[in-house]
Order: C-alpha cells, then structure tokens, then sequence
C-alpha cells in the first residue's frame, strides 16, 4: 500500500488520505473558502478547512503561514467542547497535524492531543510520507507510545467534604471576605510558607485568611530561633494546585468587590487603561486551565 503524502509549511502537516493534489487557490477560491469557514454554524465546514490548509489559502491571500492566516481570519471562533471533539477527529481523520488544527479552532496544541485521545484517534497511521516546501517526500517517525495517565492522588490534609481543598464556600465563606491587607500579607509569604500555613489552618478546620495569616506569622517566628534546614521536597501538585486556586480565589473576590463599589463607575476609564489588558490576559489563560480540566 502507498503511503499517505503530507503537504507541511512551518511545521504544520496535512497528510493526503488518497493521492488526488491540490493546486494552490486563486484569490476568489481563497476569498471564497474563507467566507464559507467563516460562516459556520451548527455544521463545522471540516472539508473547507483540510481544502483551505491543502491549497494553501494563506499564500494567495498574502499571509506568511497557516497560523497567521487562522488568526486574522478564524480568530475569535469558538466550538463547543463535545462538538470541538467531533471536529478534531474529522480534522485528525483527514491528516491535519495537531498544531494546525488547534490554529484552525483557536486552542493549543494540548487540547488538541487531548481531544484526539479521547476519541482514541492518537498515534494512528504509524507510518507516513510528508511533503515539504521543498518537495521532496521525508518520513514521519514513529509516534511514541502513550504514557498511562498519572493517578489522581487526594491528599490527606485536605479536609473539606464539599470540594476536597479545590475551593468552595464552605472552603471560602461569602460572609467573610478577605480585606485588601489580608491579601497584601498573604501575597508577601514565599510558595512553602503559605502552603505550611494553608495546611495548618486545614488542621484547625478554619481557612479563613485572618486564620491563614496567623499560621505564617507563628512559622516565622519558630523559624527566627531555629538552624536554617534543607529545603523540603517539591510538595505534590494536588496540593500546589489547591493553594494556588486558594489565593485566586481570594484576589477574584477583591476585584469583584471593589468594581461593585460607588467609586468604581467614576473611575473606570482610568483603571480600564491601567489593568484591562491584565485583566483579559488572566481571563484568557484561566480559559485555557479550564478546557484541560474540562478536555
């Protein structure tokens, strides 16, 4: 049997389920396609984005690569996760590598990885041609086997019923929010230091932040009359993970409170230009946690 052909530019791949090419579009083709993509609703247009990729769409409409022109043209498209899925093995069905499709569905390689797994569609076809700008033919290696995921390992300190240390409102009461220098103390204790006094208050069964903070000033001064110690093993994730989303949590809440606060409206133009961006770029990266939690 004839191995597949691959057309790859920077890196992404397409592999050709028969041997039939495809010439590079025209403008009106390019213009064309990209208005049918574009215009997607309920039935993702997969045949237009593998025709789009084959032929090149971003050469005839004067983009430097795959990547950019999905950017400027795609950008802001959004799929569902199930149907995100569907889309993905079609995509992976017809050759596209993972970096392309997450640049044709606005998610990263890893969402993509994960999809494809899911769906069981990873490291298929172990033996394939690809073709580079070049056009000489170069063989792909063979996929490494798939390491079994770790387990899922709750730790023992960890004592809320409700959510497990992940952050909840039994973890986190709406009746006593953090105040602006309860925040600022916290944020000054190193990643160790808040952990230990995280896991202390855990003990007491209290994890508010005046209990939290109370716990780091004891720590600290145990440690002002002890010898300095080699410094401890890298804590498990779990828990780094749960002691990151306590501080979120907690700084989330400031902001919320103070844009519902008389002064905010007056002043808006004012903070939007100072942290608006920060605002979106925090937004965006929680999106990204959140779809690998959810993929």
């Amino acid at each position: 049997m004839a191995a597949d052909l691959v057309l790859m530019d920077d890196g992404l791949t397409v592999e050709f389920g028969n041997s039939d090419e495809c010439s590079d579009l025209t403008a009106q083709e390019a213009e064309a396609v990209t208005g049918r993509i574009r215009r997607w609703v309920n039935d993702f247009p997969v045949a237009d984005v593998v025709l789009a990729f084959r032929g090149r769409v971003w050469i005839a409409l004067a983009y430097a690569s795959w990547a950019e022109w999905c950017e400027c043209e795609l950008g802001g498209l959004k799929l569902p996760a199930p149907k995100r899925r569907e889309v993905v093995a079609e995509l992976a069905g017809e050759g596209m590598s993972n970096v392309a499709i997450g640049s044709a569905l606005n998610v990263d390689e890893g969402t993509v990885r994960n999809d494809r797994r899911s769906a069981g569609s990873e490291n298929s076809e172990a033996e394939r041609k690809r073709r580079g700008q070049d056009g000489k033919d170069y063989s792909s290696p063979h996929p490494k086997p798939t390491a079994p995921p770790p387990e899922i390992v709750v730790d023992a300190e960890i004592v809320c019923r409700d959510c497990y240390g992940n952050g909840c409102e039994t973890c986190f009461p709406e009746d006593e929010p953090a105040t602006d220098e309860q925040i600022a103390a916290m944020a000054e204790m190193s990643d160790d230091e808040f952990e230990a006094a995280l896991s202390a208050a855990r003990a007491d069964g209290d994890l508010s932040a005046g209990n939290v903070i109370k716990h780091g000033q004891q720590a600290d001064d145990l440690q002002s009359d002890e010898v300095p110690q080699r410094k401890s093993p890298e804590p498990p994730i779990t828990k780094s993970f749960s002691t990151a989303n306590y501080r979120l949590t907690l700084a989330v809440k400031a902001v919320v409170r103070l844009s519902e606060n008389d002064r905010f409206k007056k002043n808006k133009d004012q903070i939007s230009g100072c942290h608006l961006s920060d605002l979106i770029r925090a937004r965006d990266a929680l999106t990204g946690v959140i779809q690998q939690l959810e993929g």
